[in-house]
Protein backbone atom coordinates (compact mmCIF):
# COMPACT_ATOMS: atom_id res chain seq x y z
CA UNK A 1 0.00 0.00 0.00
CA UNK A 2 1.02 2.93 -0.98
CA UNK A 3 0.21 7.03 0.54
CA UNK A 4 -0.03 9.74 -2.31
CA UNK A 5 0.18 13.40 -2.19
CA UNK A 6 -2.34 14.62 -3.91
CA UNK A 7 -0.20 17.64 -4.76
CA UNK A 8 2.95 16.64 -5.97
CA UNK A 9 2.29 12.72 -6.86
CA UNK A 10 4.99 11.33 -5.30
CA UNK A 11 4.23 8.22 -3.34
CA UNK A 12 5.52 7.07 0.20
CA UNK A 13 5.58 3.50 1.68
CA UNK A 14 4.43 4.62 4.80
CA UNK A 15 1.98 6.98 5.38
CA UNK A 16 4.32 8.85 8.49
CA UNK A 17 6.78 9.93 5.28
CA UNK A 18 3.73 11.68 3.66
CA UNK A 19 2.51 13.25 6.40
CA UNK A 20 6.25 14.37 6.86
CA UNK A 21 6.34 15.69 3.66
CA UNK A 22 3.70 17.79 3.62
CA UNK A 23 3.88 19.41 7.23
CA UNK A 24 7.89 20.27 6.42
CA UNK A 25 7.51 21.52 3.39
CA UNK A 26 9.13 19.25 1.25
CA UNK A 27 6.48 19.25 -1.67
CA UNK A 28 7.59 21.21 -4.82
CA UNK A 29 4.67 21.28 -6.43
CA UNK A 30 4.50 24.20 -8.65
CA UNK A 31 0.35 24.55 -7.15
CA UNK A 32 1.94 25.86 -4.10
CA UNK A 33 2.94 29.06 -5.83
CA UNK A 34 -0.08 29.60 -8.79
CA UNK A 35 -2.89 29.98 -6.88
CA UNK A 36 -4.95 30.70 -9.26
CA UNK A 37 -4.68 27.36 -10.57
CA UNK A 38 -4.98 25.47 -7.30
CA UNK A 39 -8.52 27.60 -6.99
CA UNK A 40 -9.26 25.98 -10.00
CA UNK A 41 -8.47 22.15 -9.28
CA UNK A 42 -10.72 22.54 -5.81
CA UNK A 43 -13.52 24.28 -7.79
CA UNK A 44 -13.11 21.04 -9.91
CA UNK A 45 -13.05 18.88 -6.67
CA UNK A 46 -16.09 21.12 -4.91
CA UNK A 47 -18.33 20.31 -8.53
CA UNK A 48 -17.30 16.34 -8.32
CA UNK A 49 -18.49 16.47 -4.61
CA UNK A 50 -21.67 18.40 -5.22
CA UNK A 51 -22.96 15.72 -7.99
CA UNK A 52 -21.75 12.98 -5.76
CA UNK A 53 -24.24 14.56 -2.77
CA UNK A 54 -26.74 14.92 -5.95
CA UNK A 55 -26.74 11.29 -7.07
CA UNK A 56 -27.40 9.98 -3.62
CA UNK A 57 -30.22 12.60 -2.81
CA UNK A 58 -31.32 11.73 -6.26
CA UNK A 59 -31.38 7.65 -5.07
CA UNK A 60 -33.29 8.44 -1.87
CA UNK A 61 -36.04 10.85 -3.53
CA UNK A 62 -37.21 8.20 -5.78
CA UNK A 63 -40.17 7.16 -3.84
CA UNK A 64 -41.29 10.82 -3.68
CA UNK A 65 -44.00 12.05 -5.68
CA UNK A 66 -42.94 15.33 -7.10
CA UNK A 67 -44.94 17.98 -6.70
CA UNK A 68 -46.97 17.87 -9.77
CA UNK A 69 -48.09 14.35 -9.24
CA UNK A 70 -49.01 13.86 -5.73
CA UNK A 71 -50.95 11.56 -4.68
CA UNK A 72 -54.83 13.02 -4.05
CA UNK A 73 -56.32 9.52 -3.60
CA UNK A 74 -57.26 9.83 -0.23
CA UNK A 75 -58.46 13.57 -0.13
CA UNK A 76 -61.88 13.36 1.36
CA UNK A 77 -64.85 15.83 0.13
CA UNK A 78 -66.11 16.10 3.31
CA UNK A 79 -63.16 18.08 4.47
CA UNK A 80 -63.53 20.71 1.71
CA UNK A 81 -67.30 20.78 3.57
CA UNK A 82 -65.37 21.34 6.75
CA UNK A 83 -63.87 24.17 5.35
CA UNK A 84 -66.92 25.70 4.12
CA UNK A 85 -68.31 25.39 7.49
CA UNK A 86 -65.77 26.78 9.22
CA UNK A 87 -65.32 29.84 6.93
CA UNK A 88 -69.19 29.97 7.55
CA UNK A 89 -68.60 31.35 10.73
CA UNK A 90 -65.35 33.01 10.12
CA UNK A 91 -64.02 34.47 7.56
CA UNK A 92 -60.65 35.08 8.91
CA UNK A 93 -59.48 31.96 8.95
CA UNK A 94 -59.31 31.46 5.69
CA UNK A 95 -55.65 31.39 5.88
CA UNK A 96 -55.73 28.88 8.85
CA UNK A 97 -58.20 26.31 6.68
CA UNK A 98 -56.04 26.39 3.49
CA UNK A 99 -52.80 25.85 5.34
CA UNK A 100 -54.24 23.08 7.09
CA UNK A 101 -55.52 21.79 3.95
CA UNK A 102 -52.30 22.20 2.04
CA UNK A 103 -50.50 20.38 5.32
CA UNK A 104 -52.74 17.17 5.07
CA UNK A 105 -50.97 17.07 1.79
CA UNK A 106 -47.45 17.54 1.75
CA UNK A 107 -46.81 17.35 5.53
CA UNK A 108 -48.82 13.64 6.56
CA UNK A 109 -47.20 11.37 8.44
CA UNK A 110 -49.49 8.40 7.00
CA UNK A 111 -48.49 9.77 3.13
CA UNK A 112 -44.51 10.20 3.30
CA UNK A 113 -44.46 9.88 -0.46
CA UNK A 114 -46.23 13.58 -0.72
CA UNK A 115 -43.51 15.29 1.28
CA UNK A 116 -41.99 17.10 -1.91
CA UNK A 117 -41.76 20.26 0.32
CA UNK A 118 -38.60 20.09 3.65
CA UNK A 119 -36.50 22.37 4.85
CA UNK A 120 -32.91 22.21 4.46
CA UNK A 121 -31.70 25.09 7.23
CA UNK A 122 -34.27 25.35 9.77
CA UNK A 123 -31.98 28.95 11.01
CA UNK A 124 -31.86 30.53 7.69
CA UNK A 125 -35.05 29.31 5.90
CA UNK A 126 -34.09 27.37 2.99
CA UNK A 127 -36.94 24.61 1.67
CA UNK A 128 -36.51 22.01 -0.97
CA UNK A 129 -38.70 21.38 -3.54
CA UNK A 130 -39.04 17.71 -5.42
CA UNK A 131 -40.34 19.08 -8.93
CA UNK A 132 -40.36 17.92 -12.37
CA UNK A 133 -39.22 20.15 -14.95
CA UNK A 134 -39.13 19.72 -18.61
CA UNK A 135 -39.62 16.00 -17.80
CA UNK A 136 -36.78 16.20 -15.13
CA UNK A 137 -37.39 15.20 -11.64
CA UNK A 138 -34.96 17.59 -9.65
CA UNK A 139 -34.97 19.47 -6.60
CA UNK A 140 -34.97 23.32 -5.89
CA UNK A 141 -33.81 25.07 -3.04
CA UNK A 142 -34.26 28.36 -2.22
CA UNK A 143 -35.64 30.66 0.58
CA UNK A 144 -39.56 30.26 1.57
CA UNK A 145 -40.45 33.44 -0.46
CA UNK A 146 -39.20 32.35 -3.98
CA UNK A 147 -40.43 28.71 -3.09
CA UNK A 148 -44.17 29.43 -2.35
CA UNK A 149 -43.66 31.60 -5.82
CA UNK A 150 -43.43 28.51 -7.17
CA UNK A 151 -45.44 25.74 -5.33
CA UNK A 152 -48.38 28.12 -4.64
CA UNK A 153 -50.09 27.86 -8.37
CA UNK A 154 -50.08 23.70 -7.93
CA UNK A 155 -51.72 23.98 -4.42
CA UNK A 156 -54.17 26.57 -6.18
CA UNK A 157 -55.57 24.18 -8.61
CA UNK A 158 -55.21 21.17 -6.28
CA UNK A 159 -57.34 22.93 -3.94
CA UNK A 160 -59.91 24.51 -6.73
CA UNK A 161 -60.13 20.70 -8.02
CA UNK A 162 -61.27 19.52 -4.68
CA UNK A 163 -63.46 22.33 -4.39
CA UNK A 164 -65.07 21.70 -7.68
CA UNK A 165 -65.71 17.96 -6.88
CA UNK A 166 -67.08 18.99 -3.25
CA UNK A 167 -69.69 21.31 -4.90
CA UNK A 168 -70.26 18.51 -8.24
CA UNK A 169 -71.07 16.01 -4.98
CA UNK A 170 -73.69 18.33 -3.04
CA UNK A 171 -75.38 19.60 -6.13
CA UNK A 172 -78.34 18.51 -5.50
CA UNK A 173 -78.42 18.53 -1.72
CA UNK A 174 -80.87 21.03 -1.46
CA UNK A 175 -79.75 21.81 2.59
CA UNK A 176 -76.02 22.48 1.59
CA UNK A 177 -76.88 24.90 -1.13
CA UNK A 178 -79.75 26.66 0.99
CA UNK A 179 -77.06 26.48 3.93
CA UNK A 180 -73.49 28.13 1.74
CA UNK A 181 -74.88 29.35 -1.22
CA UNK A 182 -73.69 32.99 -0.23
CA UNK A 183 -70.67 30.97 1.68
CA UNK A 184 -69.23 29.87 -1.26
CA UNK A 185 -69.69 32.68 -3.52
CA UNK A 186 -67.37 34.83 -0.97
CA UNK A 187 -65.17 31.29 -0.79
CA UNK A 188 -64.65 30.81 -4.39
CA UNK A 189 -63.83 34.88 -5.02
CA UNK A 190 -61.20 34.54 -1.71
CA UNK A 191 -60.09 30.91 -3.16
CA UNK A 192 -57.32 33.20 -5.37
CA UNK A 193 -53.36 32.27 -5.71
CA UNK A 194 -52.49 35.52 -3.18
CA UNK A 195 -54.19 33.37 -0.50
CA UNK A 196 -52.94 30.13 -1.94
CA UNK A 197 -49.67 31.23 -1.45
CA UNK A 198 -50.21 33.43 1.89
CA UNK A 199 -51.50 29.54 2.89
CA UNK A 200 -48.41 27.63 1.98
CA UNK A 201 -45.99 30.58 3.29
CA UNK A 202 -47.76 29.93 6.75
CA UNK A 203 -48.02 25.83 6.70
CA UNK A 204 -44.04 26.18 5.70
CA UNK A 205 -43.11 27.97 8.88
CA UNK A 206 -45.72 26.88 11.24
CA UNK A 207 -46.04 22.92 10.20
CA UNK A 208 -42.94 21.62 8.23
CA UNK A 209 -40.30 24.20 10.09
CA UNK A 210 -41.23 22.52 13.42
CA UNK A 211 -41.30 18.76 12.11
CA UNK A 212 -37.86 17.17 12.28
CA UNK A 213 -38.83 14.45 10.37
CA UNK A 214 -39.40 17.35 7.40
CA UNK A 215 -35.75 18.18 6.94
CA UNK A 216 -33.77 16.62 4.29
Amino acid sequence: MSFACNLCKNHFTQKMSLMRHLKEKRCKTGLLYNLVELNNILNLVNIDMLNINNNKEIETITELNTIDDLNLKYLEINKIREIIDIYDTNKHKLNILLSEYIKNIICNENYPENHCIKYVDKKMKIFSLYITEQGVKKYIRDNCKQLCHIASEYFYKIIKKQLSKCLKFYKDDSDFQDLYEDTIIEFEKNLNIDNVHKALKTCLHAYILNDKNMKI
